[in-house]
């Protein structure tokens, strides 16, 4: 059966990531062409090796300029772009509250891409009235021990996703965001804390960079075309716990 997503133009920024490329490989399994697109110094040697993909790497993800020479490069080469899934992920986990220098560069590396990308790849797809955004984050954005910068960041992209949604929603563009729990590819602790881990999570399991891309694949599609300043948790439940309201 022939996939709706088949020949759309999806740019997913971040792409060389484990969760990017998780989700890189679904929307190309549903046969978009794909165009992966990161910082030079973000893409390991597994994420080099990436199947039949587009890639663009830039020097710095937060250079205006760079942004939009990418960009219009893009609309240039594939007369559109159907698709931006924003999927960067910026952590310093050993930072002191008190380092203000690491706290900016939270702030920066984490918002101001997301920004810059919804910024203009708008206009390209206001031209065919159709688009979708999708904008991967974290469940710390509801707060979480030792992540002051990092939960302050992440809970930006929340009131982004919203003002964002309200602004395009008549150009047919719709804006949502995948809220992504613990990850087998990326937990990393003791025995004993694996355990506390999962009796926080209701469906018992870690869930795997693969179901990050199956949600991504579903608001990407022609179905999602009635959801948008959505919070779609893809985190077992682990967010029935600390929230009410998202």
């Amino acid at each position: 059966m022939r996939s709706n997503l088949e020949g759309k133009i999806s740019v997913v920024v971040g792409g060389f990531s484990k969760v990017g490329q998780a989700i890189v490989d679904r929307l190309s399994a549903e046969r978009s062409v794909v165009i992966a697109v990161d910082e030079g110094l973000a893409v390991s040697a597994e994420a080099a090796s990436l199947r039949a993909i587009k890639r663009h790497l830039l020097e710095d993800l937060t250079d205006v300029h760079e942004v939009q020479s990418t960009l219009k490069q893009i609309e240039s080469t594939y007369g559109k772009i159907d698709i931006l899934v924003m999927a960067v992920d910026f952590r310093e986990n050993s930072f002191r509250a008190n380092e203000a220098g690491k706290l900016k560069s939270l702030l920066i590396k984490n918002v101001l891409p997301v920004q810059l990308f919804c910024h203009f790849t708008v206009p390209i797809m206001k031209k065919r009235k159709f688009g979708r955004i999708i904008i991967v984050n974290s469940l710390k954005y509801l707060g979480a021990p030792r992540s002051f910068g990092y939960a302050t960041a992440k809970s930006a992209l929340f009131g982004l996703t919203r003002a964002l949604a309200l602004d395009v929603v008549k150009d047919g563009i719709t804006v949502n965001c995948v809220v992504v729990g613990e990850l087998e590819e990326l937990v990393c602790v003791a025995n004993s804390e694996r355990e506390a881990l999962l009796k926080r999570i209701p469906v018992g399991k870690i869930g795997s960079v693969n179901d990050v891309g199956y949600a991504v694949r579903f608001l990407a599609s022609a179905e999602s075309g009635y959801i948008t300043g959505q919070l779609l948790f893809v985190c077992g439940g682990e967010h029935i716990h600390v929230s009410m309201s998202a």
